[in-house]
């Protein structure tokens, strides 16, 4: 599977016979400080908490480095705050000594004191996604529970002093997750953000709508398409998923236990195992439109969230 395809579907890329991951979610770490709503993190699962090994985290850089240009993007996030991770600074310093483009992380800037500004800012990161979800101590702490609200902007707005008065080269995206029943946050956050971003760094404010992590959060829509539930998945084809024990999942939505596994780092070559039988196969059933039979993705509601995509 992989040049026919390419010609139907301009995310998939191709070398040889082989289909690369444009994009990368490697799990530095299984574990957090906050305990959001919207997250499935503290569910029942037999995963265990863990950073990612370095040996593992290496390997899985050394395998994907000779397709450094194709690969466009690693996210070094997954179901756990990254700055927990004591290994970060030297996994993002890897990345970028073996040449990975855009390379970023996701955090809820809590540990985000001056020493891990300064490390962060020197170690060559392309892009910093702030998960701060209202201008208003009390709606931002019932969300992000258990993390502090002055210290999150405090921390958030230290990093863009300092990024901008020694120029760093890093983009700073500020990232809210829209709840149900939420009306009128999202203009205030977006104006008092606004006020503070460098538009000449590439710098953004994104909104999106919570999504169910694959029927594992209760979140109901109240109305399916059928455009979308008989579209292909980008996901599958355009970003690779690995767990922090070095567990490959499915897809990004499927973190907490997962429900398909399709291989292990460990084991297995990275790329191998992008192009392996088992995710072929569900990538054959995505393409016939049938992908409701497969019942994690029937349960999914992400393409509705990322259809709600606000960038601003």
């Amino acid at each position: 599977m992989c040049k026919k395809e390419q010609q139907e579907n301009p995310l998939i890329s191709c070398t040889n016979k082989s289909i690369i991951p444009k994009a990368l979610q490697i799990e530095p770490i299984f574990g957090c400080n906050a305990n959001c709503t919207m997250c499935v993190i503290n569910k029942p699962t037999n995963r265990k908490k863990m950073a990612m090994p370095m040996n593992i985290f290496k390997k899985i850089v050394d395998d994907i480095t000779p397709y450094n240009d194709i690969i466009e993007q690693i996210d070094l996030f997954g179901l756990g705050e990254p700055l927990l991770d004591k290994n970060i600074i030297k996994k993002i310093r890897y990345l970028k000594k073996n040449r990975l483009k855009s390379v970023g992380i996701s955090t809820n800037v809590e540990l985000m004191d001056k020493y891990m500004q300064d490390q962060l800012l020197e170690s060559g990161l392309d892009t910093i996604i702030f998960s701060i979800d209202s201008t208003k101590k009390e709606i931002h702490e019932k969300i992000r529970v258990n993390t502090n609200f002055e210290r999150v902007i405090k921390n958030a707005n230290s990093i863009i002093d300092k990024r901008n008065k020694h120029d760093y080269n890093i983009k700073f995206i500020f990232r809210y997750i829209n709840q149900p029943n939420d009306t009128d946050g999202w203009e205030e956050y977006k104006n008092y953000w606004n006020s503070r971003i460098n538009r000449n760094k590439g710098d953004q404010i994104n909104i999106y709508n919570a999504h169910n992590w694959v029927g594992e959060y209760p979140l109901e829509l109240n109305k399916r398409s059928e455009d979308i539930e008989t579209l292909e998945c980008y996901q599958i084809f355009y970003r690779m998923t690995i767990l922090s024990d070095g567990t490959v999942s499915m897809c990004s939505c499927d973190f907490l236990h997962p429900h398909i596994s399709v291989g292990n780092v460990v084991d297995s070559n990275t790329i191998d195992i992008f192009n392996s039988k088992k995710m072929n196969d569900v990538r054959a059933v995505h393409l016939s439109g049938k992908k409701r039979t497969i019942k994690t993705c029937r349960q999914c509601i992400m393409l509705y969230s990322r259809e709600k995509k606000v960038v601003f």
